[in-house]
């Protein structure tokens, strides 16, 4: 499969008035821009009022000016990706005048009338090679709301039964918004994937709370492999087309959005998407109307300046293309994961208000900034998956009702019998044998209060004991140490978090090893934005924070507090601290060891295989950083062309990759 690298598009000079004012000359040179940078698909939107001015008529001059738009892109060696229904667009609704109120994913007429024009272009351009996909809508999340998940999947299956009804040949997908991870906003990834043939993402660090650091910097990086690697987990792991990711230059220097787009870029391909599109082609001459005009950020999205050439973003845009297509030009599968990160078993409807499909991305998003830093690619699976392929799993804050049921339970628990070993932080969770699991016995849980501050300090880790389970034997397993002294902040072994729902549970060790313990709990830390520096009144100072135990085979790592929801909304939390020694402690518990990793949190290394059947393996280092990094390269079971590399600021380096004579199996 070819890995799409795309950009969506509206002419510079026009916007969304394309098919109005249709200017052949614009889009034609647009076209061979867009080919020249090395790109192979463009996202083109079929302006639904433009295209179908009433529920019975079909616009044919519309039509025929997008016929005249395949043959520019064809004529470019660009395919295109029509999209429908595009009733939300660069934060303005642009809504049919004939809707009247009526809702667009249920009531019969609208469903009709829209069945009517995805039929007519199904049915024009059937098996017509120009076309890459067919795309139901752009945002249809954000534009109406279906009244629930099923009105969502009705909409869905209508529409996209009747394009492969007519037009079996082209793949169908829907253009979501990343709304539909963090609401329940009748658009859920499982019935989207039921109907399509791959699932689209769009997401944008600079207006997600989750990202609070400069756009370039390490957490921010991250979001769009992370959003991509969500949607895949939620949709039961169908293929993943992130179709819109970008920055404006309006809100960041050019140079900043530059090396966003790099990272990102590469972090999708580290990921195994099947293709990355930038948001958008070019800035925009036309602010003063809408919807620029109300928006106006909305005209510095350009990978183009309106000078006609390429931005920063551009710039690297048609870097990653000629990297991709010495590589082949095929999707890059990355290793069978050995660790996972598990999604709540009600992501979307669980009974206490406060765990939100927001929190849940919180929580699942920091868990994986912390994987990635502790040397790991982990993949995100749910309840339901098999588990039986990890030998690491994290359960970031599991809350009271519905994170995981009596059967998930049981699951888990066998899972760390088998060897499996389990990372679990505390958010509330009360589980039969929990305290036998973790080598804990139960005190009582206490609710501190929200932002109050904890402070914790590694403890030297020697040794886990393996507990016996019925008839195993007790074992003792030794667990490589390692210095936290040269990693580059001050006291690098140390934490001081803000506690994010105030929720503790108190325990006493009972053959756990202590790894982290709590050194106080006080208000005012600097940064934080509070004051004083009285002690808590009523917390619970001192004590273990953070255990391992053995049990089984396996091992069960247990953290007394919320810590990945802490982490959310702490700016710079990952540049000040090491945070993500926690999880490396889990890793080294599990022995699990990833095929190749490097000695920075800020560098990930991944094995990536072509999709092609003769296609070669790959190391690609991914510095999700805007500070250059010397990494020392380590590996377990491959060879590469060099040990050690010089990874300039959000830069990637492609590493060649044979089979090695003899494995390493040290950890960095």
């Amino acid at each position: 499969m070819r890995f799409i690298t795309g950009v969506n598009y509206w002419p510079r000079n026009h916007g969304v008035q394309m098919w109005t004012e249709f200017d052949r000359e614009e889009i034609t040179d647009d076209m061979r821009m867009i080919a020249r940078m090395g790109m192979n698909a463009v996202r083109i939107f079929l302006k639904w009022a433009d295209f179908q001015p009433s529920p019975e008529v079909i616009d044919e001059t519309m039509v025929r000016r997008f016929d005249e738009s395949l043959v520019m892109a064809d004529e470019a060696g660009v395919r295109v990706i029509p999209t429908f229904f595009c009733g939300h667009m660069s934060g303005e609704n642009w809504d049919v005048p004939w809707r009247g109120g009526r809702d667009p994913y249920s009531d019969p007429e609208m469903l009709r009338a829209q069945v009517r024009l995805v039929r007519h272009f199904a049915k024009r351009y059937r098996g017509d090679g120009r076309i890459l996909c067919w795309d139901l809508a752009n945002e249809q999340d954000i534009f109406a709301r279906p009244r629930d998940r099923h009105s969502g999947w009705l909409w869905i299956h209508t529409l996209a039964s009747e394009l492969k009804l007519h037009d079996p040949e082209h793949p169908v997908t829907a253009g979501t918004h990343i709304t539909s991870l963090t609401e329940d906003c009748g658009f859920r990834m499982d019935d989207l994937a039921g109907g399509l043939d791959f699932l689209c993402m769009h997401a944008y660090p600079l207006y997600a709370d989750s990202c609070p650091e400069r756009l370039d910097g390490v957490r921010n990086t991250y979001f769009v492999p992370f959003c991509a690697a969500l949607t895949r987990a939620l949709g039961g792991g169908a293929d993943v087309l992130f179709e819109e990711f970008g920055a404006t230059s309006q809100m960041c220097a050019e140079d900043v959005v530059e090396g966003y787009y790099r990272t990102t870029l590469h972090g999708l391909l580290s990921e195994g998407v099947i293709g990355a599109m930038g948001w958008c082609y070019g800035d925009f001459a036309v602010g003063d109307r809408l919807p620029y005009n109300t928006t106006p950020f909305e005209v510095g999205f350009g990978l183009v300046g309106l000078d006609g050439e390429p931005k920063g973003a551009g710039r690297a845009m048609q870097e990653f293309c000629g990297t991709l297509e010495r590589l082949g030009g095929n999707v890059m599968r990355p290793a069978e994961p050995g660790a996972a990160i598990i999604v709540p078993r009600h992501y979307y409807d669980n009974s206490d208000p406060a765990v939100t499909p927001a929190r849940n991305f919180r929580a699942l998003f920091n868990s994986y900034v912390l994987a990635r830093r502790a040397g790991l690619n982990p993949c995100i699976v749910t309840l339901d998956d098999d588990l039986s392929r990890l030998r690491l799993a994290f359960m970031p804050c599991v809350p009271q009702r519905r994170g995981v049921n009596t059967v998930d339970w049981s699951k888990l628990v066998r899972f760390v019998e088998g060897g499996g070993t389990l990372y679990m932080s505390y958010d509330g969770a009360a589980l039969d044998g929990m305290g036998d699991l973790f080598g804990v016995e139960v005190r009582y849980p206490t609710i501190e209060g929200a932002g109050r501050a904890v402070e914790m300090q590694a403890v030297e880790m020697q040794a886990v004991e393996t507990q016996a389970v019925e008839t195993q034997a007790v074992e003792t397993q030794a667990v490589e140490t390692r210095s936290l002294g040269s990693l580059g902040v001050e006291n690098p072994d140390m934490l001081r978090l803000r506690h994010a729902t105030g929720r503790r549970l108190v325990f006493e060790p009972r053959g756990a090893q202590v790894l982290w313990e709590h050194v106080s709990t006080r208000e005012g830390l600097p940064g934080h934005g509070m004051t004083g520096d009285d002690t808590c009144r009523g917390s619970v100072e001192g004590g273990p924070a953070i255990v391992a135990a053995g049990y089984g085979r396996g091992h069960a790592v247990f953290c007394d507090f919320a810590l990945e929801l802490s982490l959310s909304d702490d700016c710079g939390v990952y540049e000040r601290m090491r945070p993500e020694e926690v999880y490396r402690a889990a890793a080294e518990l599990s022995e699990w060891r990833e095929p190749v990793w490097t000695d920075s949190p800020d560098v990930s290394a991944t094995l990536l295989k072509s999709d092609d059947p003769g296609g070669d393996e790959i190391v690609l280092l991914v510095n999700y950083s805007c500070q250059p990094r010397e990494v020392r390269i380590h590996t377990h079971g491959v060879d590469v062309d060099t040990h050690e590399a010089h990874v300039p600021a959000n830069g990637a380096i492609v590493l060649g990759v044979k089979p090695a004579r003899q494995s390493s199996p040290e950890m960095g």
